[in-house]
C-alpha cells in the first residue's frame, strides 16, 4: 500500500471549497433545499438563465483558452482545434439548412453530455485517490469506472427509451417550438424497463464493491470522502432521477424533473471552473482568480453571441434564436467543448499530472499560457464586449417577460426590438402585437401582425392567427388556406383542425370536416364543443349521402 501524501497534496484549494464545488456537494445542498425555495417558475428560470452566464459561459471558455491561448497547445492539440472543431462548426451550419442533419447533431450532444459530465466526476475521482496515495490495483479502477460508467448506462436508455406519439410526422420525438427532433433509438418498453433493472443492480453492485476494496486500502476513511461526495453527486445527477422515473414508469420528458438536468449542467460548470482556476493560476492571488474568471467569460460569451447574431435570419441563419437557433448553438458548442476536453484533461499527460497531482502550486503562472500585448489587449476589448452582449440579451429578456406578465405591450415591444437587434428575435414577438390590436378593435392591425409573424418565420400558432382574423374579417378562403398551413406545419395542432373542419363544414364539405374535427377530438378528447362540432358534421355527411 502506498504511502498517505502530505497534508499539503490532500487537497486543491482545501476541504470546504473542494467538497462544495469540486466534489458536487454544494449542488447536493441546493437541490435538497429546491423544492422549499419561495420563487415563481419564471424567476427560478431567470434565476437559472443568469446562472448559466457567469457559471456556464466561462466553463465553455475555459476550455477554448486552454488549448487556443498558447501556442504550443495549438500546434499539439491540432487535429482537435483546427480540423475536428471546423467539421463541427460546418455540421452547424449545414444543421440549420437541413432539418434531419441539425437534429442528429441535437441528438448526439444530448446523448454525449452525460457521459462528459460522468467522466469528468471519474477523473476527479481518480484525481483525488492519487493525491491522497490511495493505492488501487487495475481491477478496483475498473470498477470505480464501470460504477460510473453504468450510472451513464442508466440515462442512456432512458433517452433511447419507445415513446408513442399521437402524431409522430418524423418518427422520433419533436423538440416543442422548433423543427428539430430527438431521434430515439426507439428501445421497446419492455425491453428498456428490463434492461433498466439490469443496468440498476449491476450500478449498485459495481458501486457497493468499489468502495469495500477501496475502504480495505485506505489507511484513513476520511481520505474516500472526495470519491463518496462524487459517487454522491453523480448518483443526484443521472441515477437517482431516472431511478424515480422508472419506478414510476413515467417519460422522463414529460417530468419536472428534468429541471434537475439543468441544474446539473450548472453544478458540472462549477466543478470545470474549480479544476481549470486551480490548473491556470493555482493559489494565486483573489486578482488572478477574478482576472481568470473574465477571461474565460469573455471567451465563452463570444463563442455563444456570435453564432446568435450571424445566423439569426435577418442575417445568414434561417431560424429565430427561441425556435432552434439556441439549440443547434448548444449542441456545436457543447461538441467542440467535449471533443477538445476529452483531448486535453488526461492524468497520463505529464504537464496535467504535474499540476493536479503536485503539491499545491503558489504561483500565478499561467497554464493557459501568455500571448503578446496587442493580442491580449484586443481579447480583453472582444471579451468586454461579448459579456456585455450578453449581458444587454439576458436582462432584455427578463424585461420582455416581465412586461408580459405586467400586460405592458409598449415595454414588451421595446424589449422584443432590442432583442431582434441582437440575432434573438422571434414570431411571438409579432403575436403580442397581433394581441394586442386584435383587443383594441384594430382587425386588420392584427392580422398584419400576424401576417408579419409568418413573414418572419412561419409557425403553426403564427399560420393559425392569420386564419382566425381573416375569418372574422369574413375572409373564408384566405382562413381556410392559413388553417391548412397551420396543420401542414404542426398536424398535432388541435385548434387549427377545429378551425378547419368548422370552414369546411361551413362550405357544405362535411365528408372533409368530419375528417378534421375527428383529429382534433383525438387531440382533444375531453372537449365537449369539438364533440358537439363532430356530431353536427357526422350529421351533415349522412345528409349528403342520403340518397
Amino acid at each position: 500500500m502506498a504511502a498517505a501524501a502530505p497534508p499539503n497534496q490532500r487537497w486543491i484549494f482545501g476541504p470546504f471549497s473542494d467538497l462544495v464545488l469540486g466534489c458536487g456537494l454544494g449542488y447536493a445542498v441546493f437541490i435538497l433545499f429546491l423544492p422549499w425555495v419561495p420563487v415563481e417558475g419564471g424567476v427560478l428560470a431567470a434565476v437559472g438563465s443568469f446562472a448559466t452566464l457567469v457559471i456556464g459561459a466561462p466553463h465553455y471558455g475555459a476550455t477554448l483558452l486552454r488549448v487556443y491561448r498558447n501556442r504550443e497547445d495549438r500546434r499539439k492539440y491540432a487535429f482537435f482545434t483546427v480540423y475536428l472543431s471546423a467539421f463541427i462548426w460546418l455540421w452547424f451550419v449545414a444543421g440549420l439548412y437541413e432539418i434531419a442533419l441539425g437534429s442528429a447533431m441535437i441528438t448526439l450532444y444530448l446523448t454525449w453530455s452525460p457521459w462528459h459530465y460522468t467522466g469528468q466526476n471519474y477523473g476527479l475521482a481518480v484525481m483525488f485517490l492519487r493525491r491522497r496515495g490511495v493505492s488501487f490495483d487495475p481491477a478496483t479502477k475498473r470498477l470505480l469506472y464501470a460504477s460510473f460508467g453504468i450510472s451513464y448506462g442508466l440515462v442512456f436508455v432512458s433517452l433511447h427509451r419507445g415513446i408513442e406519439l399521437l402524431y409522430q410526422t418524423r418518427g422520433v420525438g419533436e423538440f416543442a417550438g422548433t423543427p428539430f427532433y430527438f431521434i430515439h433509438l426507439g428501445i421497446p418498453l419492455g425491453m428498456w424497463s428490463a434492461l433498466f433493472g439490469a443496468l440498476l443492480g449491476a450500478y449498485v453492485l459495481a458501486t457497493g464493491w468499489v468502495f469495500l476494496r477501496l475502504g480495505r486500502a485506505a489507511e484513513r476513511p476520511g481520505d474516500l470522502v472526495p470519491v463518496f461526495a462524487l459517487a454522491f453527486a453523480q448518483a443526484l445527477w443521472f441515477s437517482v432521477p431516472n431511478v424515480w422515473l422508472w419506478a414510476r414508469g413515467a417519460d422522463l420528458a414529460q417530468q419536472s424533473v428534468s429541471w434537475l438536468f439543468v441544474w446539473a449542467i450548472l453544478g458540472h460548470s462549477i466543478q470545470y471552473l474549480w479544476i481549470t482556476t486551480y490548473y491556470a493560476v493555482g493559489h494565486g492571488s483573489r486578482r488572478a482568480r477574478w482576472g481568470y474568471w473574465l477571461s474565460v467569460l469573455g471567451a465563452g460569451s463570444a463563442v455563444w453571441a456570435l453564432p446568435a447574431l450571424v445566423f439569426s435570419p435577418s442575417l445568414l441563419g434561417t431560424h429565430p434564436y427561441s425556435m432552434g437557433l439556441l439549440l443547434m448553438i448548444a449542441a456545436a458548442v457543447n461538441l467542440q467543448h467535449f471533443i477538445l476536453d476529452g483531448a486535453i484533461w488526461k492524468l497520463r499527460d505529464s504537464r496535467v499530472s504535474r499540476v493536479l497531482l503536485a503539491p499545491p502550486r503558489t504561483g500565478e503562472a499561467g497554464a493557459i499560457g501568455e500571448e503578446r500585448p496587442w493580442i491580449r489587449h484586443l481579447g480583453w476589448g472582444l471579451a468586454v464586449l461579448f459579456i456585455a452582449f450578453s449581458l444587454l440579451g439576458g436582462y432584455e429578456q427578463l424585461r420582455f417577460g416581465l412586461a408580459v406578465q405586467r400586460d405592458d405591450m409598449e415595454e414588451a415591444r421595446s424589449a422584443a426590438e432590442r432583442l431582434d437587434s441582437i440575432g434573438r428575435g422571434s414570431p411571438g414577438f409579432f403575436a403580442l402585437s397581433a394581441n394586442a390590436a386584435f383587443a383594441s378593435g384594430d382587425r386588420e392591425g392584427a392580422l398584419r401582425a400576424y401576417q408579419a409573424s409568418v413573414d418572419f418565420y412561419p409557425t403553426s400558432a403564427g399560420w393559425l392567427g392569420v386564419g382566425l382574423v381573416s375569418y372574422d374579417l369574413g375572409r373564408i378562403p384566405q382562413a381556410e388556406r392559413a388553417y391548412e398551413r397551420a396543420i401542414a406545419f404542426d398536424p398535432a395542432n388541435a385548434e387549427a383542425q377545429r378551425r378547419y373542419g368548422l370552414v369546411l363544414l361551413a362550405t357544405g364539405r362535411a365528408a372533409g370536416a368530419v375528417d378534421a374535427l375527428t383529429h382534433a377530438r383525438l387531440l382533444r378528447p375531453d372537449d365537449a364543443e369539438i364533440a358537439r362540432e363532430l356530431d353536427r358534421a357526422r350529421a351533415a355527411l349522412a345528409r349528403e349521402q342520403a340518397p
